[in-house]
């Protein structure tokens, strides 16, 4: 299994993660099985709400942490030679609907790729106690699939069986219900009525602004200019393995 020291001295804090197995683990030999969360197993059904206005295919399914956890406690990854379990990003989305240019179907944040508490930290915590546009208070971590202790139970269930946690981690933007966009638009490139769309011009904005165009007019694009905020992503990314004991990200 894992176990995790935290060495202390003065303000400094040393956090070491320490393997106990039989054999070295090696990044290089990991299988890994990618559990889209949303679509794998509905271990829950008490969180499946809020649904949305999302065609039905764009649609929260209801998988969550409890439902991978039955299936690692199953044997069912271990008896596919899986050692490494990927999920999808752990982080709270927005809770209503998105589209993008041309499109008139709407879409759900099922794939988790529309955070919203991204950046969130123990020290600035009071910035995320907001809702969001659909009246869901904002979390850590996404509620269809579970609470932070819930995903901690799945992780705890993978190390005592030497399966390793990667999860997806969504660091090019954000969506507009972020409080952070909304405090600190200065973060971001351009606003929603300057920036390039990345479907814009026929698809042309993708190889002409690579860095800084926007996925879609609700999706600000961070950016990595500025120092501070390379700093607080750093900073969050590690806070998102110390609550959670993940092993790293995708």
């Amino acid at each position: 299994g894992k176990y995790v020291y935290t060495v202390k001295a003065g303000d400094e804090e040393l956090y070491v993660p320490v393997w106990k197995e039989p054999e070295p683990f090696d990044w290089h030999d990991a299988v890994l099985y990618f559990a889209f969360t949303d679509r794998f197993m509905n271990g829950d059904s008490s969180n499946d709400a809020p649904r949305s206005d999302a065609t039905h295919k764009a649609e929260w399914y209801g998988g969550d942490f409890r439902g991978l956890q039955q299936k690692v406690e199953s044997g069912y990854f271990e008896q596919l030679g899986v050692n490494t379990l990927w999920l999808s990003s752990v982080s709270m989305n927005t809770q209503g609907t998105s589209g993008s240019l041309n499109d008139p179907f709407r879409y759900s944040a099922y794939h988790s790729y529309w955070p919203v508490t991204t950046f969130m930290t123990d020290e600035n915590q009071s910035i995320f106690s907001g809702v969001t546009s659909a009246g869901v208070p904002l979390t850590a971590i996404e509620p269809h699939f579970g609470t932070l202790e819930d995903l901690k139970s799945l992780v705890d269930a993978c190390h005592s069986r030497g399966i390793r946690v990667l999860v997806d981690f969504a660091a090019n933007h954000v969506h507009v219900d972020s409080p952070i966009y909304q405090l600190h638009p200065e973060w971001f490139n351009g606003d929603a009525e300057s920036a390039k769309i990345c479907d814009g011009d026929n698809g042309a904005n993708w190889d002409k602004y690579p860095e800084t165009c926007w996925f879609s007019g609700d999706l600000p694009d961070i950016d990595y200019n500025q120092a501070e905020v390379r700093k607080l992503m750093v900073e969050h990314a590690i806070w998102l393995i110390k609550k959670t004991n993940i092993d790293g990200f995708r």
